[in-house]
């Protein structure tokens, strides 16, 4: 590697004879390299890597200054010194770590970004967790150069993921399967440099796109491998509404998988519900848009504030459960592992705690998946084989397509078309895939308020008909 001439020893020496002392010190040099002073002559050495800073290698001549030959030397070492620094800093800046967080601070949280907190830590959770410290040929994956990385480094991570079992004592395919997706996206959309963020790295292929089954790992799982979640034909809800009623859950529990029913509402959007969402008088149930500020309430998965009508049995549901959890800030708090109810099925007494309930959080969303499956005399609701040799079972979610159904399929008696689609996608809070009838509407959360009003009562009277002695109160 070659060096400026002026930090040679035939060129530090001819500076030196050339300048004369004066007043006070000052500097000399192509690269201001040489300061004299009254007395004596200081050799510098200015790092343009490292801010721009002059340093002072040593005092010119006599018996314990230096030679022009030991400045040259000393400014070559100093030189190569600051260069490998500078290779350093760039092989950091260039990890697959640093690479990968700079792709999420792009991709940015919301209202600008398209995640929110939440999802961006559960992102960069998976990656701390099983990418960045994952050891191969003795080097952490997130210590590596992206442009020295093979597939085989995530070959070794994914197998790895294979080994480990999840709750259920399966393979974490899932979790194997997101790390590949936002590997091949982090690759694809990689930057190197900070200033231009927008700059692509060109890297020529792609390391985690690959074959997995061709690369012997297992592959990804089929929708017939999966656990089905069919929605609850109308025929089976009386029977469901009965063996509901008499198992032995929570009565919260029970009256959340009612709620939802009823609401055609997604089950995080049910069991996530604040009472100071819910207009008794006006029979509403006002869903907030944006994202949760903290770790308690619900919000509009779209973004938009979203109003439900409640119909009699809803409001009927709804006074049942003030009744127990009122008190509280949310309808459906936290059970507590205190009784049966709360699964413990270890104790012996099955009896409801008063105090069984913690208002810091929700009821979990397994509470009615696993109450739906364990209850009955039978074994009708935990799910059953069909011929293809995959479980299939009725979910809480699938009530909203129950509901959807029911209400795109529903005529009168002339055999006519009662309720618009777009009135249940707008119940159903689904965004309009017609754009430009979406361009040109007004989407407030009352939009087909009446019919969608009338369109609830009637599906709620046909999956729950009202006793003629039901009370509904009205706060």
């Amino acid at each position: 590697m070659t060096y400026p001439p002026t930090f040679t020893a035939k060129a530090i020496n001819a500076a030196i004879k050339k300048y004369e002392p004066r007043g006070k010190p000052y500097t000399v040099g192509q690269n201001r390299m040489i300061r004299i002073n009254a007395d004596s002559v200081t050799l510098l050495f200015r790092d343009r890597k490292d801010g721009d800073t002059t340093l002072a290698i040593g005092k010119w001549g006599g018996v314990h200054g230096i030679s022009c030959k030991e400045a040259e030397k000393e400014i070559e070492r100093r030189q190569k010194e600051s260069i490998t620094k500078e290779k350093r800093k760039n092989l950091k800046q260039n990890t697959f770590r640093s690479v990968a967080e700079r792709w999420m601070d792009e991709i940015g949280v919301k209202p600008h970004g398209k995640w929110t907190e939440r999802q961006r830590e559960q992102i960069e959770n998976k990656f701390r967790q099983h990418v960045y410290p994952h050891e191969f040929n003795g080097a952490k994956v997130g210590d590596t150069d992206v442009r020295d990385l093979t597939r085989y480094h995530f070959v070794s991570i994914f197998k790895k993921l294979q080994q480990e079992l999840n709750r259920k004592g399966k393979p974490k395919l899932e979790t194997r399967n997101r790390i590949r997706q936002y590997t091949i996206r982090i690759l694809e959309h990689a930057v190197f440099d900070r200033d231009n963020p927008k700059h692509p790295t060109g890297l020529q292929f792609n390391v985690a796109n690959f074959n997995l089954e061709a690369a012997g790992l297992l592959p990804s799982p089929s929708k017939k491998d999966k656990d089905r979640m069919v929605p609850m034909r109308l025929e089976k809800i009386p029977a469901f509404l009965k063996d509901l009623d008499s198992c032995k859950g929570d009565p919260i529990t029970k009256l959340l998988i009612k709620f939802t029913m009823l609401t055609i509402t997604r089950p995080s959007e049910a069991r996530m519900a604040m009472w100071d969402q819910i207009n008794f008088r006006k029979k509403i149930w006002a869903i907030p848009g944006g994202d949760r500020e903290d770790d308690l309430g619900n919000h509009m998965k779209m973004g938009f504030e979203h109003w439900i009508p409640l119909s009699r049995q809803a409001l009927a549901v709804l006074n049942e459960l003030r009744n127990i959890t009122g008190k509280y800030p949310m309808l459906f708090p936290k059970l507590l592992p205190i009784s049966y109810y709360g699964g413990n099925k270890e104790l012996e007494e099955q009896f409801l705690n008063p105090n069984r309930f913690d208002p810091s959080g929700h009821i979990s969303t397994n509470a009615p998946l696993d109450l739906m499956r364990d209850m009955g005399t039978s074994d009708k609701w935990k799910g059953r084989e069909n011929p293809e040799g995959y479980k299939y079972h009725e979910h809480i979610h699938g009530f909203r397509k129950t509901g959807s159904t029911f209400l795109h399929s529903y005529r009168d008696e002339s055999n006519r078309k009662v309720f618009e689609s777009i009135w249940v996608e707008e119940q159903l809070s689904h965004a309009d895939q017609n754009i430009v009838r979406s361009t040109y509407i007004d989407w407030t959360p009352d939009l087909y308020w009446q019919q969608r009003k009338e369109m609830m009562q009637l599906y709620s009277d046909t999956i729950m008909p009202q006793k003629p002695n039901l009370a509904v109160v009205a706060a």
